[in-house]
């Protein structure tokens, strides 16, 4: 019997070890517009500094229990009276296809952002499941 639990388990791991990492891509993007011109200057050019642009990643490998490609899509527009900021953010991860992942992702995103960001976040979450589909 032990010899048999043994076989199985190096049977599982050789599977497991065989099988190749999804490859996703890793970044965040950035978007701000607004209808003051000097506004949305100033604005891109802070989070040019601050994250790293999609452009210039390569696709790197996901655990392999992760089986696909995400974007976490939020946005928010706000309205500072004299003009407003539209502000959207996609970041590009490793996830899963499992139905609750899309709203725990979202539920997550606007918990951590709601703090410093004001106005309503809208999120929305694609996935795929081959490499650097994302």
């Amino acid at each position: 019997a032990k010899m048999k639990m043994l076989a199985m388990g190096l049977t599982i791991a050789g599977i497991l070890l065989g099988v190749e990492a999804l490859n996703c891509n890793k970044c965040m993007d950035t978007t701000v517009r607004s209808n003051s011109p000097s506004m949305a200057y100033f604005l891109k050019s802070m989070l040019q500094s601050s994250f790293s642009n999609c452009d210039a990643t390569e696709a790197s490998p996901c655990a392999y229990f992760q089986d696909a490609c995400a974007t976490t899509t939020v946005s928010t527009e706000i309205d500072f009276g004299s003009y407003t900021v539209t502000a959207i953010m996609h970041q590009k991860s490793c996830g899963y296809r499992r139905a609750d992942y899309k709203k725990a992702e979202c539920d997550k995103a606007k918990r951590m952002l709601g703090r410093f960001v004001p106005g309503e976040l809208v999120c929305r979450i694609k996935t795929c499941n081959t490499n650097a589909c994302n």
